[in-house]
């Protein structure tokens, strides 16, 4: 839908160094030598005009994200995201019974004990994480939000597991951080093509 959203535009605007860098990116992901193209468009009845055709409209929305995603526009998106894009740091043991991770939360805080060390004493898996706040679920977020850093959360139960939680700190969100960066510019190119379609694109619905 985005594609055809913007096949609209003049394709005789987007540079040949543009389909052609295109088409390079589309070999590489096919893992397609330039002999083996009229074989592959034939397995899927398919031709060179369809290719070419595809290819531009892979330029055109390239060209459009170029278009969109300006300093401007991610800064006013990084403002309106701020809050949902503090980041957690936690430590995260798994266990199949909400027995065990209520054993465990004793350990951790009534004995001391590192959530790692308890993980390892037994046997449970132990990772850690960086979290976003629009990442935890949204019946979980105040719980994050408010906890002092270094407190271990009730167990939470997920998909008929038991997760404990213990966020070791909550930072404050940096727009030029790889991550947060990605999660901008994603944002402001999903609003801007959810516009377009809906101007563009028109749905006809077959029922059998």
């Amino acid at each position: 839908a985005q594609r055809l959203a913007v096949s609209s535009e003049k394709k005789s605007e987007i540079e040949a160094s543009a389909l052609a860098a295109e088409r390079a990116a589309f070999m590489a992901r096919m893992h397609l030598e330039e002999s083996a193209v009229a074989d592959w468009l034939a397995h899927r009845n398919q031709n060179d005009f369809w290719l070419t055709e595809m290819i531009e409209l892979e330029a055109a929305c390239a060209r459009e994200r170029e278009r969109v995603v300006t300093p401007e526009a991610c800064k006013r998106e990084f403002t309106a995201l701020r809050f949902q894009l503090t980041i957690f740091e936690v430590e995260v043991i798994e266990f199949d019974t909400l027995d065990a991770a209520r054993e465990a939360l004793l350990c951790v805080r009534e004995d001391g004990m590192e959530m790692e060390e308890v993980a390892a004493e037994g046997h449970y898996s132990f990772r850690q994480e960086r979290l976003l706040l629009e990442d935890i679920a949204p019946e979980l977020q105040q719980l994050f939000v408010s906890i002092i850093p270094g407190k271990v959360l009730e167990p939470i139960e997920q998909s008929g597991e038991y997760r404990l939680c213990r966020v070791l700190a909550k930072n404050e969100p940096d727009p030029e951080d790889a991550g947060v960066r990605r999660r901008v510019e994603q944002r402001v190119l999903d609003r801007h093509f959810a516009e377009l379609v809906n101007q563009r694109v028109h749905w006809n619905l077959l029922f059998s």
